[in-house]
């Protein structure tokens, strides 16, 4: 199937919109009391109780409880995979609007004035038509790249392995230090092994093999060419982190680690949509996610401490 010529749509038949460049507010949501608007607070419960013991957060103002008469909430959701008592329920609308674990919540303010309407979008969504307002255009591919090798020392020939979308060989070859330097949005990092028996360079075992052999550690190649490709393709940057500031990247990588052993416990501990969790070809991979998480978590939070302490 080829690419559509530009302005051909590519569902026949249908119109060409463009979207109005309207900047609105947004807040990922996880879990109860995550919308800044929610206003909650902690309850003690009453000692006579015989079933609330420990302390908890009132019900939030914005994202609700999930609630459905038809609906003890024991199903798992269509389009998250999570058990429907973990989703949140904004009281809008002829029906409510169901809140996955992981939405970002968008608000509208409306024409009568101190209204504000609230929409869940799902966060593939989110990222693929909002950016963060104000934000400066983003360089094109090879102005990031020429940055990017500039300030590592890079050579011509590495240029071109990286304009040719195979910069794993060239990275292997230049050493694991550009894996750290090498943080370059858009730039598609080769992590496929075609021969078992000949790990390509720069795959996540290319790379490993390019550190033993300079004395490394395998484990630690992994995870660091694993946390390059998250920066790099999934657009996991240390901003993107900072908005997960309730443990779930340390959750999320105990859910990787169980499921590299087979424990479908992982399920209790992901904290994102369901369609999101990817175990790798092998249980090394998909470690590697969960000790490349622990690595984002670890950056995350002394990023914290040092912006606290300026």
């Amino acid at each position: 199937m080829t690419d559509p010529q530009p302005g051909t749509p590519v569902v026949q038949g249908v119109t060409r919109w463009r979207a109005k460049g309207t900047e609105v507010e947004a807040v990922r949501w996880h879990r109860n009391g995550d919308h800044p608007a929610d206003n909650c607070r902690m309850i003690t419960p009453d000692p006579r109780s015989s079933t609330q013991f420990a302390p908890f957060l009132s019900e939030g103002e914005v994202v609700r409880y999930y609630r459905n008469p038809a609906d003890e909430g024991q199903r798992e959701c269509g389009d998250c995979g999570h058990f429907m008592v973990g989703h949140g329920w904004i009281d809008q609308g002829l029906r409510g609007r169901v809140v996955c674990p992981g939405d970002w919540v968008v608000s509208l303010p409306l024409p009568t004035p101190g209204l504000i309407a609230y929409f869940p979008v799902a966060a593939d969504v989110f990222s693929a038509t909002c950016e963060p307002a104000g934000a400066p255009a983003p360089e094109s591919l090879a102005d990031q790249l020429a940055s990017a090798l500039h300030a590592i020392g890079g050579t011509s020939e590495l240029l071109g392995s990286l304009m040719q979308g195979s910069p794993g060989a060239a990275i292997a070859e230049c050493g694991p230090d550009i894996l750290d330097s090498l943080r370059i949005s858009g730039v598609e990092i080769d992590v496929t092994v075609p021969d078992a028996e000949s790990p390509a360079p720069g795959s996540r075992e290319g790379a490993a093999a390019a550190t033993g052999a300079a004395g490394g550690n395998a484990g630690v190649a992994l995870i660091r060419a694993e946390r390059l490709r998250q920066v790099a393709v999934e657009g996991y940057t240390p901003e993107h982190d900072a908005e997960h500031g309730n443990g779930e990247l340390a959750e999320a990588a105990v859910a990787y680690a169980l499921a590299a052993n087979g424990d479908g416990a992982y399920r209790e501990f992901w904290p994102f949509r369901l369609a999101d969790f990817k175990v790798g070809p092998k249980p090394t991979d998909t470690l590697a996610k969960a000790g490349a998480l622990i690595a984002a978590e670890i950056d995350r939070i002394v990023a914290e401490e040092a912006s606290r302490e300026h």
